[in-house]
């Protein structure tokens, strides 16, 4: 069974580019522009806790790879839909550098004695992102997983290296901190 990975890379803001990487089950979605317009649909359906200086665009081509061999079989251009943060939310605060909103994503599927499991992280976000106590605002995990629900429901997957195997995501839970990009940029 082949496999479709997509990237986003993420400009605008101090400690850009940040990248994210997504794969998706071909027997899900029908087509690198599908998987794609699914990718920004996710960054897009979380932008109200982003500023609108910051920036992603889902490259143009998708890989597709055989999961039981860990080889990309082939690259096949595809449309690379673009976006930004909530318009007028450049006024608003950023929560400091390298802050991001992780989401965990969860297969049920179990390999030599451990779930296969995936992150997303959500990079840039803003205070409004972050409750008072330090903690991810309910109302922005909310639209987080909401955000990751219609993904999943397009054939997010998570793909272990190690193992050669990709699964569906079936879940997707947030972390209960906020999680920190570690990197000398910042």
């Amino acid at each position: 069974m082949a496999l479709l990975r997509n990237h986003t890379v993420w400009t605008g803001i101090a400690g850009t580019p940040f990248y994210s990487t997504l794969h998706w089950l071909t027997d899900s979605v029908s087509g690198p522009d599908e998987v794609n317009a699914a990718a920004a649909a996710l960054w897009t359906g979380f932008a109200a806790y982003l500023p609108d200086t910051l920036d992603f665009q889902v490259e143009g081509t998708v890989e597709i790879i055989d999961p039981s061999l860990g080889v990309i079989i082939e690259q096949v251009s595809a449309d690379n839909p673009t976006g930004s943060g909530a318009v007028g939310a450049s006024g608003r605060t950023l929560e400091s550098l390298g802050s991001q909103l992780q989401i965990n994503l969860y297969t049920g599927q179990f390999v030599q004695g451990r779930q296969v499991r995936g992150k997303i992280y959500f990079p840039g976000i803003l205070k409004s992102a972050v409750a008072a106590d330090g903690r991810p605002n309910p109302d922005a995990v909310s639209s987080a997983q909401t955000a990751v629900a219609f993904a999943r429901d397009a054939g997010l997957a998570v793909y272990s290296k190690t193992n050669f195997a990709a699964f569906p995501v079936i879940n997707n839970v947030a972390a209960r901190q906020i999680a920190k990009l570690r990197t000398r940029q910042l």
